[in-house]
């Protein structure tokens, strides 16, 4: 934790339509149309498709939020992407099944010190972008 008091509050969460001003993580609108991009071409080539949700505890600080950014990109493949959604929120689209998404979570988790939750879906054939982000937001509620 730094002792930076610029870190000691809570994050804000504001960007630019491209990428999030704190984390520089992809922002919501590109990153739901990248989503789109890629089950357009699962649907396509028949290749499983997975998204990740990371959420922080709603009293996390930015230097949390910043950790958790850094942690994600570091962990993750070069042609996964991740979007910051949401003030303590992450999600990260990827090539591959849930077992990829998990063994994602496991290496993200592993190297923080913070709390953090996370959830997986798969898409299935046929879904949409918002059938599976609401099936994602359901596996949060549980």
């Amino acid at each position: 934790m730094s002792d930076n008091p610029e870190f000691s509050h809570s994050p804000d969460f504001s960007h630019n339509g491209i990428r999030d001003d704190l984390t520089h993580s992809v922002a919501p609108p590109l990153f739901y149309l990248h989503v789109d991009r890629m089950i357009a071409g699962c649907m396509r080539n028949g290749h499983p498709f997975s998204l990740i949700d990371f959420t922080l505890p709603s009293d996390g600080t930015s230097q949390q939020v910043l950790d958790l950014a850094h942690s994600i990109s570091l962990s993750m493949r070069k042609e996964d992407l991740c979007g910051r959604l949401g003030r303590y929120q992450f999600n990260v689209a990827l090539g591959g099944d849930i077992r990829a998404g998990q063994e994602l979570c496991k290496r993200v988790r592993a190297s923080l010190l913070s709390e953090v939750t996370t959830h997986s879906a798969q898409w299935e054939k046929g879904e949409s972008a918002l059938d599976l982000f609401y099936r994602l937001d359901q596996l949060s509620e549980i």
